[in-house]
């Protein structure tokens, strides 16, 4: 039942996005369609390209693959875990763009005074949230893992492109950010590529290119993060960028009848618990939006829109006492579709 409440919610995010985003599209356009089960989540492509680009969108599928065999901390040969296995005894070299992302994800650490913690390993271990037994531990046992979230024991060498955790049991994970980092690249990939016009979707993180024609843009949804069923709560015009959505309702567990979010908070180790439901994050960067939709589901609405408005990012955050807050730029363009929560900003 845990396992199959978090692929209920990516099906449900599947869904929407065919439903808001995919039914507006023109017969006539040939749709080319992947799909693949990678970074711990199933991911979408659906582009609008002759079939001839068809070559590119297979070659779009390894890249993530590739993504995932070194970038994630589930993969027992994959860097990450490489660095994880070395800590407390020597440093590993990596590739250009692991490199790149931990270097990313130590800068989002300090721009959100450690709320983004790319060592939050040994927690999401300990909480079970790498399988399906998740549980609530110990007080003392979370307690003497607190030291080893540290940003500040890690060293990296932008030389040699090496990383070093400098204590035993200490682990990096790369979920924050890494989607968001593939999400980038393979836009990138099928920009160069010609093509133009398509929806990524990497569980959450969703990057749409182009217009859904010339004189409209896509219209996506937000999952409504109060309801069970298939249903939106949102709905938001966007062209040629990402969203990507961080909640406590997406991935959880339940245990003596209290709801334990995915989303760990470094500086206690316990599961988020404040007022915030949904987070979404809209920008040109996904990498970035990931790191920044997780720091201000953990800050709260106040400091997580203040966090917002410091970096010049739109989102809009969704709590659990029915507000929609959103910033400027969103909030004239915004749609909602259920009429008991009310829309500020």
């Amino acid at each position: 039942m845990k396992g199959n409440k978090w692929l209920i919610g990516i099906f449900c995010i599947l869904f929407l996005l065919s439903l808001f985003v995919l039914s507006a599209c023109s017969p006539k356009e040939n749709v080319i369609k992947r799909d693949i089960f990678a970074l711990g989540t199933w991911i979408e492509f659906q582009v609008y390209a002759p079939e001839e680009k068809a070559a590119f969108v297979d070659e779009a599928l390894l890249m993530v693959q590739d993504i995932d065999n070194r970038m994630s901390a589930r993969v027992d040969m994959s860097e990450i875990s490489k660095i994880n296995k070395n800590a407390g005894i020597g440093p590993v070299k990596v590739s250009e763009d692991t490199f790149a992302v931990i270097e990313k994800g130590l800068s989002y650490g300090k721009t959100t005074d450690g709320y983004f913690d790319i060592l939050v390993g040994p927690l999401i271990r300990l909480w079970g949230f790498y399988d399906d037994v998740q549980h609530v531990p110990a007080e003392e046992k979370i307690k003497e893992l607190l030291p080893l979230t540290d940003l500040d024991k890690i060293e990296i060498d932008p030389d040699t492109k090496e990383i070093f955790l400098t204590e035993k049991g200490m682990a990096l994970d790369l979920g924050g950010i890494a989607k968001g980092y593939a999400a980038d690249e393979i836009a990138d990939y099928l920009k160069g590529k010609g093509i133009e016009k398509g929806i990524l979707n990497f569980g959450g993180n969703l990057w749409v290119l182009g217009q859904k024609n010339q004189k409209e843009d896509w219209n996506i949804g937000i999952r409504h993060p109060a309801k069970e069923e298939i249903t939106q709560i949102v709905s938001l015009p966007l062209s040629d960028g990402c969203a990507v959505t961080s909640g406590s309702y997406e991935r959880y567990f339940e245990e003596n009848g209290i709801r334990y979010s995915h989303i760990l908070d470094p500086k206690t180790g316990k599961s988020v618990d404040n007022n915030v439901a949904s987070v979404t994050v809209i920008g040109k960067n996904s990498a970035d939006c990931d790191a920044v939709s997780t720091a201000v589901v953990l800050l709260g609405e106040e400091k997580g829109l203040r966090l917002l408005k410091e970096l010049s990012m739109e989102g809009v955050i969704i709590t659990n006492d029915k507000q929609i807050i959103a910033t400027e730029n969103i909030y004239k363009n915004i749609k909602v579709m259920d009429n008991s929560y009310r829309l500020v900003k």
